[in-house]
């Protein structure tokens, strides 16, 4: 913390977040895209097959451009159009994220 008290340059790390890794706009609009397809969920194992049909790239290639090393840090990274559920033993499903009213 800097004397003034406003942290300095250095941005707040938030637990399970990468610092100064962001999704790009239009990466959080084509997620959002192949999650609306699958409104109640899509394992993580077939959400890069569903992208690349949708949007004809390569998904780990997306990602990997954009500074993350794993699929699920980079759709962590888009809270607002995805909830990553984790159930452990690699068990990974990506929900979309609905807007409230």
């Amino acid at each position: 913390m800097t004397p003034s008290g406003k942290g300095g340059a250095t941005p707040a790390s938030t637990p399970g977040k990468s610092p100064n890794k962001e999704v790009p706009a239009d990466m959080k609009s084509k997620i959002k895209q192949v999650l609306a397809v699958h409104a109640g969920g899509i394992k993580g194992a077939d959400f890069p097959r569903e992208w690349e049909k949708m949007h004809k790239t390569q998904f780990k290639k997306v990602f990997t451009e954009a500074g993350f090393k794993k699929m699920t840090e980079f759709m962590k990274a888009a809270p607002e159009v995805a909830r990553v559920d984790e159930q452990g033993g690699g068990n990974i499903t990506f929900f979309p994220v609905s807007k409230k009213k």
